[in-house]
């Protein structure tokens, strides 16, 4: 079943919005590739999947850092479990 962007997901900030909606669009596509059996597709999401994620995160991060964020550390250790699952 494919991920739909709901408005409750919005940060409120839309250059981050816009990064995770395309994210969710790399979830989406790599659950049509595994429907449809197709290994190389698969790969290909896999591998644009990780390379767009780590651009997000290290922008997204340093957003939060100049904001003065409290809660960064917990966050940028959800974004690097996500990348060692995904890279796993």
């Amino acid at each position: 079943m494919a991920m739909e962007w709901t408005s409750d997901l919005d940060t409120g900030i839309e250059v981050i919005d816009n990064q995770h909606k395309r994210i969710v669009e790399y979830i989406n596509n790599l659950e049509h590739a595994i429907a449809t059996n197709d290994r190389d597709e698969v790969g290909q999401v896999l591998d644009e999947l990780a390379d767009y994620s780590l651009s997000h995160f290290s922008f997204e991060e340093s957003l939060l850092e100049e904001a003065g964020y409290r809660f960064i550390k917990p966050h940028k250790s959800i974004h690097d479990t996500f990348i060692k699952r995904l890279s796993g």
